[in-house]
């Protein structure tokens, strides 16, 4: 669709020390945060990536429930972009 909102987020390994390991790109418009959300996108390598801003995410996985938490820490530098198709 052209004109849809996406946002693309840098991945990053911050067991040591913060590096880089890929990123991706998610259409916000199909997402809405009161449902419960399955998301599966690819990761590609940072090379190919332009920058559009980072987003600091926390996983946990909860194996009783199955339930894999996801939780936004921290958003910086991101931009607005509109990509068509």
């Amino acid at each position: 669709m052209e004109g849809e909102e996406r946002s693309s987020a840098s991945i990053r390994n911050y067991r040591s020390t913060p590096t880089i390991i890929g990123c991706t790109t998610i259409d916000l418009s199909t997402i809405d945060p009161s449902d419960d959300i399955l998301l599966w996108t690819s990761i590609d390598a940072y090379d190919a990536c332009a920058n559009l801003g980072e987003i600091l995410i926390g996983l946990r996985y909860l194996q009783a429930a199955e339930r894999l938490t996801v939780t936004v820490h921290r958003a910086k530098d991101l931009k607005y972009v509109s990509i068509p198709g």
